[in-house]
């Protein structure tokens, strides 16, 4: 099976930031308010988290890259 995968641009990982920030409160109408500005800080800590896997990712794709070239 083919593995497909697409590079995502800083740009793009900001407004998928700002789209998710804006869009969960709608997804947990029954939470108070105090709980999504919760859920929203640890989603954030989670993106923070992940950018820099997504450059190890990126530095292992170029490395095999190499490898295989």
């Amino acid at each position: 099976m083919a593995h497909i995968y697409m590079e995502i641009e800083q740009k793009e990982l900001l407004q998928i930031g700002d789209y998710t920030r804006i869009h969960i409160p709608e997804c947990f109408p029954l939470v108070n308010t105090e709980q999504q500005i919760n859920l929203v800080e640890r989603i954030v800590r989670v993106e923070e988290e992940l950018k820099p896997q997504l450059d190890l990712m990126k530095q292992g794709f170029e490395t095999m890259k190499k490898c295989f070239a």
